[in-house]
Protein backbone atom coordinates (compact mmCIF):
# COMPACT_ATOMS: atom_id res chain seq x y z
CA UNK A 1 0.00 0.00 0.00
CA UNK A 2 2.87 2.17 0.43
CA UNK A 3 2.97 2.97 -3.43
CA UNK A 4 -0.60 5.21 -2.75
CA UNK A 5 1.51 7.39 -0.17
CA UNK A 6 1.92 10.80 -1.97
CA UNK A 7 -1.13 10.16 -3.58
CA UNK A 8 -4.08 8.81 -1.41
CA UNK A 9 -2.42 8.05 1.93
CA UNK A 10 -0.25 11.22 2.67
CA UNK A 11 -3.49 13.47 2.09
CA UNK A 12 -6.14 12.16 3.36
CA UNK A 13 -4.07 11.97 6.88
CA UNK A 14 -3.22 15.85 6.18
CA UNK A 15 -6.80 16.40 5.52
CA UNK A 16 -8.10 14.70 8.80
CA UNK A 17 -5.62 14.80 11.21
CA UNK A 18 -6.31 11.19 12.69
CA UNK A 19 -5.06 10.94 16.34
CA UNK A 20 -5.71 7.10 16.59
CA UNK A 21 -4.23 4.95 13.46
CA UNK A 22 -4.67 1.51 12.30
CA UNK A 23 -2.44 -0.43 9.91
CA UNK A 24 -3.35 -4.11 9.28
CA UNK A 25 -0.46 -5.93 7.23
CA UNK A 26 2.13 -4.19 7.89
CA UNK A 27 4.79 -6.83 5.88
CA UNK A 28 7.99 -4.91 5.38
CA UNK A 29 7.15 -1.78 7.07
CA UNK A 30 7.33 0.12 4.09
CA UNK A 31 4.33 2.39 4.87
CA UNK A 32 4.59 1.64 8.36
CA UNK A 33 7.56 4.01 8.18
CA UNK A 34 5.61 6.60 6.52
CA UNK A 35 2.65 6.15 8.88
CA UNK A 36 5.40 6.51 12.16
CA UNK A 37 6.68 9.66 10.84
CA UNK A 38 3.27 11.51 10.51
CA UNK A 39 2.78 10.09 14.53
CA UNK A 40 5.56 11.76 15.59
CA UNK A 41 5.18 15.14 13.63
CA UNK A 42 1.27 15.08 14.58
CA UNK A 43 1.69 13.55 18.36
CA UNK A 44 -0.59 10.59 17.24
CA UNK A 45 -0.41 6.45 17.89
CA UNK A 46 -0.21 3.88 15.16
CA UNK A 47 -1.61 0.55 15.89
CA UNK A 48 0.31 -1.67 13.53
CA UNK A 49 -1.31 -5.27 13.54
CA UNK A 50 0.62 -8.47 12.25
CA UNK A 51 1.48 -12.02 12.90
CA UNK A 52 4.34 -12.53 11.15
CA UNK A 53 6.41 -8.59 10.31
CA UNK A 54 9.21 -9.06 8.26
CA UNK A 55 11.60 -6.78 10.26
CA UNK A 56 12.77 -6.79 14.29
CA UNK A 57 9.78 -5.37 16.35
CA UNK A 58 11.53 -5.01 19.34
CA UNK A 59 14.20 -2.57 17.24
CA UNK A 60 11.64 -0.96 16.13
CA UNK A 61 9.75 -0.11 19.69
CA UNK A 62 13.17 1.60 20.59
CA UNK A 63 13.15 3.75 17.30
CA UNK A 64 9.52 5.12 17.76
CA UNK A 65 8.48 4.40 21.14
CA UNK A 66 5.38 5.47 22.13
CA UNK A 67 4.41 6.46 18.69
CA UNK A 68 4.38 2.55 17.71
CA UNK A 69 1.73 0.06 19.18
CA UNK A 70 2.17 -3.38 18.25
CA UNK A 71 -0.36 -6.14 18.28
CA UNK A 72 1.57 -9.22 16.90
CA UNK A 73 -1.89 -11.11 16.47
CA UNK A 74 -4.73 -11.62 13.78
CA UNK A 75 -6.52 -8.59 12.92
CA UNK A 76 -10.24 -10.07 14.43
CA UNK A 77 -8.15 -10.90 17.42
CA UNK A 78 -6.67 -7.37 17.95
CA UNK A 79 -8.91 -5.04 16.75
CA UNK A 80 -11.11 -5.53 19.58
CA UNK A 81 -8.40 -3.93 21.98
CA UNK A 82 -8.44 -0.32 20.31
CA UNK A 83 -10.45 2.08 20.70
CA UNK A 84 -11.24 5.49 19.64
CA UNK A 85 -10.09 4.58 16.25
CA UNK A 86 -9.83 7.35 13.31
CA UNK A 87 -8.14 5.51 10.79
CA UNK A 88 -7.88 2.14 9.45
CA UNK A 89 -5.79 0.76 6.39
CA UNK A 90 -6.57 -2.66 5.08
CA UNK A 91 -3.92 -4.61 3.79
CA UNK A 92 -4.12 -8.54 5.90
CA UNK A 93 -5.89 -11.30 4.60
CA UNK A 94 -7.71 -10.47 1.05
CA UNK A 95 -10.62 -12.48 1.97
CA UNK A 96 -14.54 -11.95 2.41
CA UNK A 97 -14.38 -13.11 5.92
CA UNK A 98 -11.18 -11.14 7.72
CA UNK A 99 -12.32 -8.14 5.67
CA UNK A 100 -15.95 -7.91 6.73
CA UNK A 101 -15.70 -8.80 10.48
CA UNK A 102 -12.81 -6.30 10.31
CA UNK A 103 -15.29 -3.86 9.59
CA UNK A 104 -18.01 -5.12 11.34
CA UNK A 105 -15.69 -4.96 14.58
CA UNK A 106 -14.46 -1.51 13.62
CA UNK A 107 -18.14 -0.53 13.57
CA UNK A 108 -19.17 -1.65 16.78
CA UNK A 109 -15.95 -0.48 18.74
CA UNK A 110 -16.89 3.42 17.96
CA UNK A 111 -20.34 2.37 18.37
CA UNK A 112 -19.78 1.45 21.30
CA UNK A 113 -17.22 4.89 22.19
CA UNK A 114 -19.79 6.97 20.53
CA UNK A 115 -17.75 7.90 17.23
CA UNK A 116 -17.85 8.98 14.19
CA UNK A 117 -16.99 5.64 11.61
CA UNK A 118 -13.87 6.03 11.28
CA UNK A 119 -11.78 6.68 7.47
CA UNK A 120 -10.98 3.16 6.03
CA UNK A 121 -8.47 2.70 3.03
CA UNK A 122 -8.92 -0.99 1.79
CA UNK A 123 -6.53 -2.10 -1.09
CA UNK A 124 -7.06 -4.85 -3.49
CA UNK A 125 -10.51 -3.89 -3.95
CA UNK A 126 -9.79 -4.75 -8.12
CA UNK A 127 -8.25 -7.67 -9.60
CA UNK A 128 -7.57 -10.48 -8.49
CA UNK A 129 -9.09 -10.14 -5.02
CA UNK A 130 -11.62 -7.94 -5.74
CA UNK A 131 -13.88 -11.23 -6.22
CA UNK A 132 -11.63 -13.52 -5.51
CA UNK A 133 -10.42 -14.91 -1.72
CA UNK A 134 -7.02 -15.49 -0.75
CA UNK A 135 -5.53 -17.04 2.54
CA UNK A 136 -2.42 -16.51 3.95
CA UNK A 137 -3.70 -19.02 6.89
CA UNK A 138 -6.80 -21.27 5.38
CA UNK A 139 -6.67 -22.89 9.18
CA UNK A 140 -7.86 -19.51 10.10
CA UNK A 141 -10.90 -19.11 8.31
CA UNK A 142 -13.64 -21.05 9.55
CA UNK A 143 -14.23 -24.25 7.16
CA UNK A 144 -17.92 -22.47 6.01
CA UNK A 145 -16.37 -19.54 4.91
CA UNK A 146 -13.13 -21.11 3.18
CA UNK A 147 -13.78 -21.76 -0.82
CA UNK A 148 -11.49 -24.34 -1.81
CA UNK A 149 -8.38 -23.26 -3.09
CA UNK A 150 -5.13 -24.22 -4.85
CA UNK A 151 -1.54 -23.15 -5.29
CA UNK A 152 -1.95 -21.34 -9.16
CA UNK A 153 -1.80 -18.70 -10.22
CA UNK A 154 -4.07 -16.05 -11.53
CA UNK A 155 -4.58 -14.51 -15.16
CA UNK A 156 -7.41 -11.25 -16.30
CA UNK A 157 -10.30 -12.59 -17.52
CA UNK A 158 -10.07 -16.15 -16.61
CA UNK A 159 -11.93 -17.71 -13.59
CA UNK A 160 -10.29 -20.60 -13.54
CA UNK A 161 -6.87 -20.74 -11.97
CA UNK A 162 -4.09 -21.10 -14.37
CA UNK A 163 -1.68 -24.71 -14.67
CA UNK A 164 0.81 -22.56 -16.10
CA UNK A 165 2.06 -18.94 -14.88
CA UNK A 166 -0.13 -16.29 -13.66
CA UNK A 167 -0.08 -13.80 -11.31
CA UNK A 168 0.72 -15.40 -7.35
CA UNK A 169 1.62 -18.76 -8.23
CA UNK A 170 2.93 -19.36 -4.41
CA UNK A 171 -0.42 -17.86 -2.58
CA UNK A 172 -3.74 -19.66 -1.99
CA UNK A 173 -6.25 -18.98 -4.18
CA UNK A 174 -9.59 -19.51 -3.83
CA UNK A 175 -10.43 -21.77 -7.50
CA UNK A 176 -13.96 -19.69 -7.75
CA UNK A 177 -14.18 -16.02 -8.83
CA UNK A 178 -17.18 -13.72 -8.76
CA UNK A 179 -19.34 -15.29 -6.68
CA UNK A 180 -21.39 -14.66 -3.35
CA UNK A 181 -19.08 -13.89 -0.19
CA UNK A 182 -15.55 -14.38 -2.23
CA UNK A 183 -12.96 -11.38 -2.57
CA UNK A 184 -12.63 -7.92 -1.24
CA UNK A 185 -14.55 -6.20 -2.72
CA UNK A 186 -17.60 -8.19 -2.35
CA UNK A 187 -17.07 -7.97 1.88
CA UNK A 188 -16.82 -3.95 1.79
CA UNK A 189 -20.39 -4.04 -0.64
CA UNK A 190 -21.80 -6.91 1.92
CA UNK A 191 -21.11 -4.78 4.85
CA UNK A 192 -22.39 -1.64 2.79
CA UNK A 193 -25.85 -3.26 2.63
CA UNK A 194 -25.85 -4.41 6.36
CA UNK A 195 -24.35 -1.40 8.10
CA UNK A 196 -26.98 1.40 9.83
CA UNK A 197 -23.94 4.17 9.15
CA UNK A 198 -24.36 6.32 6.50
CA UNK A 199 -21.43 5.49 4.57
CA UNK A 200 -19.84 6.49 1.10
CA UNK A 201 -17.35 4.42 -1.21
CA UNK A 202 -14.74 5.61 -3.54
CA UNK A 203 -12.81 3.20 -5.54
CA UNK A 204 -9.81 3.89 -7.54
CA UNK A 205 -8.89 1.11 -9.95
CA UNK A 206 -5.14 1.62 -9.86
CA UNK A 207 -2.42 -1.08 -8.75
CA UNK A 208 -4.96 -3.61 -7.56
CA UNK A 209 -7.14 -0.87 -6.82
CA UNK A 210 -7.89 1.16 -3.57
CA UNK A 211 -10.76 2.18 -1.70
CA UNK A 212 -11.91 4.73 0.76
CA UNK A 213 -14.74 4.11 3.29
CA UNK A 214 -15.83 6.96 5.35
CA UNK A 215 -18.99 8.78 7.27
CA UNK A 216 -20.32 11.08 5.37
CA UNK A 217 -20.41 13.27 8.16
CA UNK A 218 -16.72 14.11 7.25
CA UNK A 219 -17.98 15.78 4.06
CA UNK A 220 -20.21 17.90 6.08
CA UNK A 221 -17.59 18.53 8.59
CA UNK A 222 -14.30 18.81 7.19
CA UNK A 223 -14.61 21.07 3.21
CA UNK A 224 -11.50 20.29 2.23
CA UNK A 225 -11.11 17.15 2.86
CA UNK A 226 -14.99 16.86 0.40
CA UNK A 227 -13.37 18.81 -1.78
CA UNK A 228 -10.68 16.65 -2.44
CA UNK A 229 -13.35 13.77 -2.52
CA UNK A 230 -15.04 15.24 -4.92
CA UNK A 231 -11.82 15.60 -7.16
CA UNK A 232 -11.13 12.28 -7.34
CA UNK A 233 -14.96 11.44 -8.29
CA UNK A 234 -14.61 13.91 -10.82
CA UNK A 235 -12.16 11.25 -12.07
CA UNK A 236 -14.62 9.07 -13.50
CA UNK A 237 -14.49 10.11 -17.29
CA UNK A 238 -10.80 9.36 -17.01
CA UNK A 239 -11.76 5.71 -15.05
CA UNK A 240 -11.72 3.55 -18.35
CA UNK A 241 -8.18 4.84 -19.52
CA UNK A 242 -7.04 3.73 -15.92
CA UNK A 243 -8.71 0.73 -15.83
CA UNK A 244 -6.93 0.02 -19.43
CA UNK A 245 -3.26 1.45 -17.64
CA UNK A 246 -4.02 -0.92 -14.86
CA UNK A 247 -4.64 -3.75 -16.91
CA UNK A 248 -1.58 -3.84 -18.88
CA UNK A 249 0.87 -2.71 -15.62
CA UNK A 250 -1.11 -6.26 -14.37
CA UNK A 251 -0.51 -7.81 -17.50
CA UNK A 252 3.66 -6.72 -17.62
CA UNK A 253 3.67 -8.09 -14.04
CA UNK A 254 2.40 -11.14 -15.16
CA UNK A 255 4.70 -11.25 -18.00
CA UNK A 256 7.65 -10.52 -15.49
CA UNK A 257 6.50 -13.07 -12.79
CA UNK A 258 6.24 -15.58 -15.82
CA UNK A 259 9.73 -14.34 -16.78
CA UNK A 260 10.76 -14.78 -13.35
CA UNK A 261 9.62 -18.33 -12.83
CA UNK A 262 10.92 -19.33 -16.29
CA UNK A 263 14.26 -18.10 -15.00
CA UNK A 264 13.92 -19.74 -11.27
CA UNK A 265 12.88 -22.75 -13.66
CA UNK A 266 16.24 -22.52 -15.18
CA UNK A 267 18.01 -21.43 -12.38
CA UNK A 268 16.66 -24.82 -11.03
CA UNK A 269 16.83 -26.85 -14.05
CA UNK A 270 20.43 -25.83 -14.23
CA UNK A 271 21.33 -26.94 -10.65
CA UNK A 272 19.47 -29.91 -11.08
CA UNK A 273 21.22 -30.47 -14.29
CA UNK A 274 24.69 -29.42 -12.29
CA UNK A 275 23.71 -31.57 -9.62
CA UNK A 276 22.79 -34.82 -11.76
CA UNK A 277 26.07 -33.59 -13.85
CA UNK A 278 28.08 -33.78 -10.46
CA UNK A 279 26.75 -37.11 -9.71
CA UNK A 280 27.41 -38.41 -12.92
CA UNK A 281 30.86 -37.19 -12.96
CA UNK A 282 31.16 -38.39 -9.00
CA UNK A 283 29.23 -41.99 -10.06
CA UNK A 284 32.15 -42.19 -12.99
CA UNK A 285 34.90 -41.30 -10.68
CA UNK A 286 33.76 -43.30 -8.49
CA UNK A 287 33.56 -46.17 -11.46
CA UNK A 288 37.15 -45.17 -12.77
CA UNK A 289 38.25 -45.64 -8.96
CA UNK A 290 36.81 -49.08 -8.31
CA UNK A 291 37.90 -50.12 -12.30
CA UNK A 292 41.39 -48.89 -11.19
CA UNK A 293 41.21 -50.95 -8.15
CA UNK A 294 39.84 -53.62 -10.11
CA UNK A 295 42.61 -53.24 -11.99
CA UNK A 296 44.98 -52.99 -9.61
CA UNK A 297 43.37 -56.56 -8.07
CA UNK A 298 43.61 -58.31 -11.60
CA UNK A 299 47.27 -57.17 -12.23
CA UNK A 300 48.29 -57.99 -8.29
CA UNK A 301 46.47 -61.43 -9.11
CA UNK A 302 48.27 -61.67 -12.48
CA UNK A 303 51.79 -60.65 -10.81
CA UNK A 304 50.94 -63.38 -8.55
CA UNK A 305 49.64 -66.18 -11.12
CA UNK A 306 52.84 -65.10 -13.21
CA UNK A 307 54.89 -65.79 -10.01
CA UNK A 308 53.43 -69.09 -8.93
CA UNK A 309 53.64 -69.86 -12.88
CA UNK A 310 57.45 -68.95 -12.78
CA UNK A 311 57.76 -70.85 -9.72
CA UNK A 312 55.99 -74.07 -11.34
CA UNK A 313 57.81 -73.16 -14.45
CA UNK A 314 61.66 -73.25 -12.25
CA UNK A 315 59.98 -76.66 -10.28
CA UNK A 316 59.37 -77.70 -14.09
CA UNK A 317 62.69 -77.10 -14.70
CA UNK A 318 63.96 -78.85 -11.36
CA UNK A 319 61.64 -81.74 -12.46
CA UNK A 320 63.13 -81.98 -16.31
CA UNK A 321 66.67 -82.16 -15.02
CA UNK A 322 65.89 -84.37 -12.55
CA UNK A 323 63.98 -86.41 -15.04
CA UNK A 324 66.82 -86.31 -17.26
CA UNK A 325 69.05 -87.26 -14.43
CA UNK A 326 66.35 -90.15 -13.75
CA UNK A 327 66.30 -90.67 -17.66
CA UNK A 328 70.02 -90.86 -17.80
CA UNK A 329 70.17 -93.20 -14.67
CA UNK A 330 68.15 -95.45 -16.28
CA UNK A 331 69.41 -95.40 -18.95
CA UNK A 332 72.67 -96.72 -17.49
CA UNK A 333 71.00 -98.49 -15.38
CA UNK A 334 69.26 -100.43 -18.74
CA UNK A 335 72.57 -100.76 -20.36
CA UNK A 336 73.98 -102.05 -16.98
CA UNK A 337 71.20 -104.30 -16.85
CA UNK A 338 71.26 -105.24 -20.51
CA UNK A 339 75.37 -105.90 -19.74
CA UNK A 340 74.09 -107.90 -16.54
CA UNK A 341 71.68 -110.25 -19.15
CA UNK A 342 74.42 -110.66 -20.96
CA UNK A 343 77.02 -111.84 -17.85
CA UNK A 344 73.76 -114.12 -16.50
CA UNK A 345 73.40 -115.48 -20.41
CA UNK A 346 76.56 -115.87 -20.42
CA UNK A 347 76.81 -117.51 -17.35
CA UNK A 348 73.71 -119.47 -17.91
CA UNK A 349 75.38 -120.99 -20.91
CA UNK A 350 78.80 -121.60 -18.54
CA UNK A 351 76.70 -122.79 -16.02
CA UNK A 352 74.27 -125.18 -18.70
CA UNK A 353 77.94 -126.19 -20.01
CA UNK A 354 78.96 -127.11 -16.09
CA UNK A 355 75.34 -128.94 -15.96
CA UNK A 356 75.90 -130.84 -18.86
CA UNK A 357 79.47 -131.48 -17.72
CA UNK A 358 78.20 -132.62 -14.51
CA UNK A 359 75.75 -134.57 -15.61
CA UNK A 360 78.55 -136.05 -17.67
CA UNK A 361 80.57 -136.55 -15.22
CA UNK A 362 78.22 -137.83 -12.89
CA UNK A 363 77.33 -140.68 -15.93
CA UNK A 364 80.96 -141.45 -16.02
CA UNK A 365 81.58 -141.56 -12.09
CA UNK A 366 78.22 -143.71 -11.79
CA UNK A 367 79.31 -146.02 -15.13
CA UNK A 368 82.95 -145.99 -13.09
CA UNK A 369 81.50 -147.03 -9.60
CA UNK A 370 79.25 -149.79 -11.78
CA UNK A 371 82.29 -150.77 -13.14
CA UNK A 372 84.50 -150.76 -10.51
CA UNK A 373 81.53 -152.65 -7.91
CA UNK A 374 81.32 -154.80 -10.63
CA UNK A 375 84.97 -155.26 -10.95
CA UNK A 376 85.34 -155.70 -7.05
CA UNK A 377 82.53 -158.37 -7.11
CA UNK A 378 84.46 -160.43 -9.64
CA UNK A 379 86.01 -163.80 -8.27
CA UNK A 380 89.15 -162.35 -10.25
CA UNK A 381 89.46 -159.41 -7.98
CA UNK A 382 88.42 -161.93 -5.03
CA UNK A 383 90.92 -164.09 -5.86
CA UNK A 384 93.73 -161.64 -6.19
CA UNK A 385 93.01 -159.62 -3.52
CA UNK A 386 93.08 -162.66 -1.26
CA UNK A 387 96.48 -164.34 -2.42
CA UNK A 388 97.45 -160.27 -2.40
CA UNK A 389 96.45 -160.26 1.42
CA UNK A 390 97.86 -163.46 2.53
CA UNK A 391 101.35 -162.66 0.76
CA UNK A 392 100.97 -159.95 3.45
CA UNK A 393 100.22 -162.12 5.97
CA UNK A 394 103.06 -164.00 4.99
CA UNK A 395 105.50 -161.60 4.83
CA UNK A 396 104.16 -159.46 7.93
CA UNK A 397 103.26 -156.46 6.55
CA UNK A 398 100.52 -153.94 7.82
CA UNK A 399 97.56 -153.97 5.45
CA UNK A 400 97.80 -151.17 3.48
CA UNK A 401 94.83 -149.53 2.31
CA UNK A 402 94.08 -150.26 -1.88
CA UNK A 403 93.25 -147.25 -3.94
CA UNK A 404 89.81 -149.50 -4.73
CA UNK A 405 89.15 -148.39 -0.94
CA UNK A 406 89.83 -144.71 -1.39
CA UNK A 407 87.42 -144.90 -4.14
CA UNK A 408 84.66 -146.13 -2.74
CA UNK A 409 84.97 -143.21 -0.18
CA UNK A 410 84.91 -141.09 -3.06
CA UNK A 411 81.98 -142.68 -4.41
CA UNK A 412 80.16 -142.49 -1.15
CA UNK A 413 80.99 -138.87 -0.76
CA UNK A 414 79.95 -138.34 -4.52
CA UNK A 415 76.43 -140.24 -3.94
CA UNK A 416 75.73 -137.97 -0.47
CA UNK A 417 75.97 -135.07 -1.99
CA UNK A 418 74.06 -135.91 -5.39
CA UNK A 419 71.37 -136.83 -2.73
CA UNK A 420 71.63 -133.19 -1.51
Amino acid sequence: MHRFWESIINPVLSLTKPEIIVEIGSDSGHNTKNLLGFAQQHTAKVHVIDPLPKYNIADWKNQYGEYLIFHQDLSLNALPKIDNIDLVLIDGDHNWYTVINELRLIEKNNRKNNRIFPIILLHDINWPYGRRDLYYNPDTIPAGYRKPFERKGIIPGQAALSNDGGLNTHLNNSIYENDIQNGVLTAVEDFLEESKEKLDFVKIPALFGIGILFSIIYKDQNPDFSNWINKINSLDPVLPIIKTIELIRIQTEIESNNLKINSQKLKANEATLKQECEQQLKTSVQSLHAALRAKETTEAELQQEREQLLGLRQQNKQHEERLEKINSQLLSTQRDLQDQKHIIAKREGELHHATQTSHQLSRWIEQLQRHTEATLASWRWKVGNSLVRLVEILLLRPKVPLSVDHMKTIFQSFLAQKKK
